[in-house]
This record gives C-alpha cells, structure tokens and sequence, in this order.
C-alpha cells in the first residue's frame, strides 16, 4: 500500500486495486452512515445523528419523524441550523472539484474518479 498526499494535504491510501481512500472525517462519518444497513429512524438518537449530517428533508420524512418522537417547529429549527453547520464545516475540509467527467456526473466526484483531488 502507498501513501500520498492530495491537494488539501489529507493522506491518501492507495490500496492494492489502486482506488483511493480518503482520510476526511466528514466523508468517513457520511459513508459509515450511507451504508449502514440499519434503520436511521428506528431510535431518537439515531434519527438526530441523520437530522444532522443528511437532513430529513427528502418528501414528508422530517414529518414521519418528528411525530415518532414528539419533535416540534423548534427542533426542526435546531437540527436544520445543526445540519448547517455541518455541511459548512464539511466544505471547510473538501477537496476541490475542478473537473467535469462521465462518472462524476453519473454518481458526483468522489474518492473513487482518477481525477479526484487533482
């Protein structure tokens, strides 16, 4: 395995199969949760952590959600603001994206396109 660096000066892994592995938190904490298997709203903690890092947003969800656990306009108000912080603090740390190919407009620019982070 080699190491470099891109260029926001995060190590990068380069794994036998050659793909890129970034160490940004923000990406890292994203994936763990994107690809977990589990329900994200099934316990109020778990749904919060969501609320945060991805939104809930996406059709009536933020609604299903806030009557599972009693959350009213005030903790929409809270975990949108949080969710904002989140997201500025994320692009604090992202690697540009000067480029445009096939792939990234497929899927976006990620870890695993040949030009990411160049």
């Amino acid at each position: 395995m080699s190491k470099q660096f891109n260029t926001d000066g995060l190590m990068v892994f380069l794994p036998d199969n050659g793909e890129p592995i970034t160490l940004n938190a923000f990406e890292s904490i994203e994936c763990a949760i994107a690809f977990d298997v589990r329900d994200w709203s099934e316990d109020r903690r778990s749904a919060w952590i969501y609320a945060i890092v991805f939104g809930w947003d996406y059709e009536d969800s933020w609604d299903e959600v806030a009557k599972k656990f009693g959350w009213d306009e005030e903790d929409r108000k809270r975990a949108n603001a949080m969710h904002e912080q989140w997201i500025k603090a994320k692009g604090a740390q992202a690697t540009p994206q000067p480029h445009p190919c096939k792939e990234c407009d497929k899927y976006g620019c990620d870890v695993h396109c040949p030009y990411y982070g160049k």
